[in-house]
């Protein structure tokens, strides 16, 4: 029994050559997880050597003109390789080495055409047909690359937990695939798609002309210096469940209303707003002695250097509405208060809500006017004010039985901010930087007893600058400059006031320092699911 062998691959008929790296324990039903096997179909210009020695296998300065495969399978624990029939390497360089517990392999090629690859590691999956210039490959006991340096790659598919990636046509530079101890890792010069189709949850893009420069993806998220796409659809579902009617009616007294602690909008971007913000709220109310008292309140309200004229806001009330409430400066603040119709009361009526207001809003509001950014801080006055009237037996209170935002139509701009610290506001998940034009119309429903009525607004708006952070399946995005030079449409579809989804329509835009994180939900030392190379070759059989 010899102990060492060596073999010429030198003129060797490599014709239908099977070559299995590694022999299963069981043969007749060998563990996918384990094989390692090539079929080569055909070999030109073959040299190098085959060296076994003990339990070492070797093939050392292996080369050859042209390398045709029917079918490659490199498996390493729940890392899976595989290239499919017509597999072409022109001018290949291989070196590899195998003994119980290790296995290297380096394999080297200018030119790579590899049909049907597929690569899975943990629960990530990417297939494609992929040709290569500068093509390497080189797997390590720690970790393992494969390269190239000029890349296209037709059918690309890319799948990890709930989000799926697909372009019809790929090309790329500089690009890499890491995997091993240091965790998978994929980088990319520069990616260029002609139509990219992008689904995470319940969102969905569709895009056109998508170019990214400085791509990668590490331990769980994604960074890049900038992309930009011609065209894209965005469309997303934002609640599963939507309209259930209340049990009851509460009976308790509502709450003072409070700022949310993160707004979707930094509220000093309201003082940059200006336009006109145009709707007929129909209001359906229970209120005492009357009943019911139902009221259409045509809102008309122009807004110059993100203020509005208070005043005249009151008078675009009806008429018994208009009799009974007023606004006025008491206390170093905005009040809305009830008065008596007919009387002189302005300052002297029953508080309702108050805006807290700062020196210089006090003398803005002498002047009848108020910033935009103060009204979210409002706060009910009858709550912390003054004790609960007693009810009568058999009279019904205040409530709300239906409000309807009607013929909305509004036509905004947001000036160019100039401060870096207003651009990146950490108190918002919407940092608007510009917005040069900004329609929106539609109707809105509210029925607080009902199931949540349908409805919607449509809009457009040019040449938009935003910063967002947002969630994406289990990934929260953050980006650094979003600018949409035209959204042709976009419409939000309710139930009640309640948002149920979202569809955007734009030409032209570019994103720039995007970086994607693990949510808390799920951290970075979760484990990923390890079948991906038994469902790969399950899906082969």
């Amino acid at each position: 029994m010899m102990d060492a062998m060596r073999i010429s691959l030198a003129g060797l008929d490599a014709r239908m050559l099977a070559l299995d790296l590694e022999q299963p324990e069981q043969p007749d039903a060998p563990d996918p997880s384990r094989v390692r096997r090539a079929l080569v179909r055909a070999a030109e210009g073959l040299a190098g050597t085959l060296v076994r020695e003990g339990g070492t296998l070797r093939l050392e300065e292996v080369r050859a003109a042209a390398l045709l495969l029917d079918a490659a399978h490199l498996a390493l624990g729940t890392v899976l390789v595989e290239a499919g029939e017509g597999t072409r390497l022109a001018n290949v360089e291989m070196s590899l080495e195998q003994r119980p517990g290790h296995f290297a392999l380096d394999l080297r090629s200018p030119s790579v055409e590899l049909r049907g690859f597929a690569l899975g590691i943990g629960e990530l999956e990417l297939r494609g047909t992929i040709r290569v210039h500068g093509f390497r490959l080189s797997i390590g006991d720690e970790a393992s690359q494969v390269s190239g340096d000029i890349v296209e790659i037709e059918s690309f598919e890319l799948r990890t937990g709930n989000v799926a990636l697909s372009v019809e046509l790929l090309a790329g530079t500089r690009i890499a695939i890491g995997w091993g101890k240091p965790g998978f890792r994929l980088g990319a010069e520069s990616i260029k798609a002609s139509a990219l189709r992008f689904d995470a949850g319940k969102t969905r893009i569709r895009a056109h002309g998508f170019v990214a420069d400085d791509v990668a993806f590490a331990s769980g998220g994604l960074t890049l210096a900038h992309a930009s796409v011609a065209s894209a659809e965005v469309t997303a579902d934002l609640f599963s469940e939507v309209g259930a009617a209340p049990a009851s009616r509460r009976s308790e007294r509502p709450r003072a209303s409070q700022v949310p602690r993160t707004p979707w909008v930094s509220w000093t971007t309201l003082d940059r707003v200006a336009g006109n913000v145009d709707v007929d709220v129909d209001v359906d109310l229970t209120v005492p002695i009357l009943g019911h008292r139902k009221a259409t309140h045509r809102l008309r309200v122009p807004v110059e250097l993100g203020t509005i004229d208070y005043r005249a806001l009151e008078s675009d009330l009806a008429t018994l509405e208009n009799s009974l409430l007023d606004f006025s400066v008491r206390d170093r603040a905005l009040v809305l208060e009830r008065g008596i119709p007919l009387l002189p009361t302005r300052g002297r009526g029953k508080p309702i809500v108050i805006w807290d207001l700062s020196p210089a809003d006090v003398a803005l509001a002498e002047r009848n006017r108020v910033r935009l950014a103060v009204l979210p801080s409002a706060r009910l006055a009858r709550e912390q004010e003054e004790p609960e009237e007693p009810r009568e037996s058999g009279k019904r209170s205040f409530g709300l039985e239906h409000l309807g935002l009607l013929s909305i139509d509004v036509r905004l701009s947001v000036a160019q901010v100039e401060s870096t610290v207003a651009r990146n506001a950490r108190d918002a998940k919407v940092s608007i930087e510009r917005i040069d034009s900004l329609v929106v119309q539609g109707n809105v429903f509210h029925d607080p007893a009902g199931e949540g009525r349908p409805g919607s607004v449509l809009g457009e708006a040019s040449n938009v600058a935003l910063s967002p952070s947002f969630s994406l399946g289990q990934r929260v995005v953050a980006i650094g400059r979003l600018v949409l030079l035209h959204v042709t449409s976009f419409e939000v579809a309710f139930a009640g006031l309640k948002p149920t989804a979202v569809r955007v329509n734009l030409e032209g835009a570019s994103l720039d320092r995007v970086t994607t994180t693990l949510s808390p939900a799920r951290g970075p030392n979760d484990a990923p699911s390890s079948d991906v190379p038994s469902r790969i070759a399950s899906s082969r059989a």
